[in-house]
């Protein structure tokens, strides 16, 4: 039957599945064997080195070298899922201590790219099974940390991602950098609800941390972010510009689009830089989609569906928020829906987003997921705006403002806090909310951040300089 449809691995999935499971161990192996030999390493290298590998009864560093290759392959393909197995079969056959190691750690990384949390802690584990020195432990730590923070955003990964930045300074400063990228991420996940330390404490690491060699795209959102919590946004505000740029120009590796874009598109939100905002997040999605990246699947169709929300395209937000539904009940990520809240707070319709905002509040509090409780604020602002409610909008928004440095939410939720304080009688507020704006959307300096800051400004004035800065 498989030669006749075409060679190996064909045939129907259940009959070969119900033959395979029926077969002895080395039966298995034999065929295995056999499918090997029949294949041509020139036309299907990565089939035939599967089968290898599936033939192999002990350690073989020349099966495990071949499948590290497919691996690569894969990797160049954006199969991320298929990468990662290669190495996992490949660390398993690998009978020198060192090599194993480090083929368990980049399969390890991988698994948490493809939401396998479970086989990257056993890879961890395998790792462990040898003697390690300090950069191998600093790696552990490493993936141990993203494996928490892609499981439980809140804030339990934080200090493991900070402690494993400092670790690696010493050892490879390119890596402490990515990861005190990541620890920035955690901690403005965090954000209010940090349990121990949170961005200022990762920004006064960062800005004491050896200087890269050479120039990075993420390098300067590194510094641009931690210039924001020790110095402010203003003085911030050109060095986020130039890495927005950077992240929307240049090509990115793999690693770079999986991890530090989502970052980039958020710092493009707190710009008003609507255009960048706008191609990062799409091409974030795109690039998970292609690779089969399912650990970053919500978060992206989530941070994309708020895009939309902006542009006034409701169809496209809530069609991508019932995809993220759909996979977050798959994967059982743990994060804010904010694409959902945004919408349902948009929509106005308070039967619905009242519960939905109270049971994510909750959740996000629980978690210590800070950014999730700015999201919630700012909707139920928008939601009692929209209705007319202005004094719960108020107090909504100033919870959500509470920090303007904290990325996205807490800056719009200024915008929504101006227009509640003046429909509610108070002024005084309104005008102090409208002041802290204007310093973050003079220095962004986009045609939105410029226009936001107009109308409500208007909000502030009658007659004909209301009307001159609405036509603004």
């Amino acid at each position: 039957l498989m030669g006749r449809t075409g060679g190996a691995g064909s045939g129907p999935p259940l009959a070969r599945r119900a033959v395979s499971g029926a077969a002895a161990p080395a039966a298995r192996r034999e065929v295995h064997r056999a499918l090997a030999d029949v294949t041509d390493p020139e036309v299907d290298p990565d089939r035939r080195a599967w089968h290898r590998a599936c033939a192999a009864l002990t350690p073989d560093e020349t099966v495990a070298a071949e499948l590290e290759q497919s691996a690569g392959r894969a990797l160049a393909y954006g199969g991320v899922a298929a990468a990662a197995a290669f190495l996992e079969q490949s660390t398993a056959l690998t009978p020198d201590p060192t090599r194993r190691v480090r083929r368990a750690l980049d399969g390890a990384r991988l698994k948490v790219h493809a939401g396998g949390y479970g086989d990257a802690l056993a890879l961890l584990a395998a790792a462990h099974a040898v003697p390690l020195d300090e950069a191998a432990r600093a790696r552990i730590d490493l993936v141990r940390a993203e494996v928490s923070f892609a499981t439980d955003r809140g804030n339990e990964a934080l200090p493991l991602l900070l402690a494993a930045a400092r670790r690696l300074e010493p050892i490879d400063a390119g890596l402490a950098r990515d990861t005190y990228l990541d620890a920035l991420a955690a901690a403005l996940f965090a954000g209010r609800l940090a349990s121990g330390p949170g961005a200022l404490q990762v920004a006064e690491a960062v800005r004491k941390a050896p200087s890269p060699n050479g120039s990075r795209t993420c390098d300067a959102l590194l510094e641009g972010l931690a210039v924001v919590f020790t110095d402010g946004y203003a003085p911030a505000v050109p060095l986020l510009h130039d890495a927005v740029k950077a992240f929307v120009a240049e090509e990115l590796t793999l690693d770079e689009a999986l991890r530090f874009a989502p970052l980039a598109a958020s710092t493009a939100a707190s710009l008003w830089d609507d255009t960048a905002w706008d191609v990062l997040t799409r091409r974030h999605l795109e690039v998970v989609r292609r690779t089969g990246a399912l650990s970053a699947l919500p978060l992206a169709l989530h941070t994309r569906s708020v895009v939309d929300l902006f542009r006034g395209d409701l169809v496209a937000a809530a069609a991508l928020t019932d995809e993220a539904r759909s996979v977050t009940e798959m994967t059982g990520a743990t994060f804010t829906p904010y694409g959902e809240i945004g919408l349902a707070a948009l929509r106005g319709r308070d039967e619905q987003a009242g519960p939905l905002l109270d049971g994510c509040l909750h959740d996000a509090v629980a978690r210590g997921e800070g950014v999730g409780v700015n999201t919630a604020q700012w909707a139920r602002a928008v939601l009692c705006n929209g209705l007319g409610r202005y004094a719960e909008a108020a107090a909504s928004a100033a919870q959500a403002a509470a920090d303007p440095r904290e990325l996205g939410p807490p800056k719009w939720a200024l915008a929504e806090l101006v227009e509640a304080g003046v429909r509610s009688g108070q002024h005084r507020a309104a005008a102090a909310a409208l002041e802290r704006l204007s310093v973050m959307t003079r220095a962004g300096g986009t045609d939105w951040a410029l226009g936001i800051e107009a109308s409500k400004r208007a909000l502030l004035h009658h007659g004909s300089r209301a009307d001159a800065l609405h036509r603004e």
